[in-house]
C-alpha cells in the first residue's frame, strides 16, 4: 500500500495507527527508516543503565523512567517494522505520555513540595488529552496532544531552572529545541515532502530531546545530594 502522492490526509491503518508516508507493506520492514531511529530509544535507555549502574537506588525516578523508555523502544521498533497489531502501537505512544507526565509531575513536585499540587497538574493533563481526542480531529489530535504534554513540561521545567539559579539550564534549552524540531517534522510528514517522509527526524530529535533531559534531572538530583544549597528549590 502506497500512500497518495498529492492527499496530506492521514489514513488509519489495521493496527489504528497512521499511515507515514515511508509505509510500504509490500516490504518485510515495513518502515525502514522509521525503524532504525526507533532502535536509538534502545540503544539510549542502554545507555542510561549503564550510567546509572550501582545507583539505582540513589536515582530512583531515572531508573523508572529508563525501564519505560526501554519498553516503549521496543514497542516502537517492531510497530513500525511490521505494523501488526494495536499491541504495539500502544506500547510504543504510551511510554511517551507516562515520560512526560512523569517529567511534569517530577519538577511540579519539586517546586510545591505536594503531593495534592501534582496529582492535579496530572489530572488536568488528563482531561485536556481527553478532550483533545474527543473533539479534535484524529489527524490532528496526536500531534496536539504531544504539543500539550511538551507545554506541560516545559512550564514546571523553566520555573523549575529559575528557582535553582538556572542551573546547568542549557540541557533543557537543548531538550526544548530538539522537541521542537521533533514535533516539527512529526507534522510535516504526511507533507511528502522527502520519499522516506520526516517521521524518522521525529524519532531522531526526540532521541535527543529525551538524553538532555534524563540528563539536566541526572545532573539536578545528582548535586542536590552533594550541594543541596546549590540547587535547593
Amino acid at each position: 500500500m502506497e500512500p497518495s502522492s498529492n492527499a496530506p490526509t492521514i489514513l488509519t491503518m489495521r493496527d489504528g495507527g497512521p499511515l507515514y508516508t515511508e509505509t510500504n507493506l509490500d516490504q518485510f520492514i515495513v518502515e525502514p527508516f522509521n525503524t532504525i531511529s526507533a532502535l536509538l530509544f534502545l540503544f539510549l535507555a542502554g545507555y542510561w543503565y549503564l550510567r546509572l549502574r550501582g545507583q539505582f537506588g540513589k536515582f530512583k525516578f531515572l531508573t523508572a523512567a529508563t525501564i519505560t523508555l526501554t519498553v516503549g523502544a521496543v514497542g516502537g521498533t517492531i510497530y513500525h517494522a511490521f505494523r501488526l497489531d494495536a499491541f504495539f502501537m500502544y506500547m510504543d505512544w504510551v511510554p511517551i505520555v507516562l515520560l512526560c507526565w512523569a517529567a511534569a509531575v517530577f519538577f511540579v513536585y519539586r517546586l510545591s513540595n505536594s503531593f495534592w499540587v501534582a496529582a492535579g497538574m496530572l489530572i488536568l493533563s488528563l482531561v485536556s488529552q481527553i478532550l483533545v481526542f474527543r473533539f479534535v480531529p484524529d489527524h490532528q489530535s496526536t500531534n496536539i496532544s504531544y504539543a500539550i504534554m511538551g507545554f506541560m513540561v516545559v512550564v514546571p521545567t523553566v520555573w523549575n531552572i529559575i528557582k535553582s539559579r538556572f542551573f546547568q539550564w542549557w540541557w533543557v534549552a537543548y531538550a526544548f529545541g530538539a522537541f521542537s524540531l521533533a514535533l516539527l517534522f512529526r507534522i510535516l510528514d504526511p507533507l511528502q515532502l522527502i520519499s522516506i517522509g520526516t517521521h524518522f527526524l521525529w524519532h531522531s530529535f526526540g532521541f535527543l530531546a529525551c538524553h538532555f533531559m534524563f540528563k539536566y534531572i541526572f545532573e539536578l538530583q545528582k548535586a542536590r545530594k552533594m550541594q543541596p544549597s546549590v540547587v535547593s528549590v
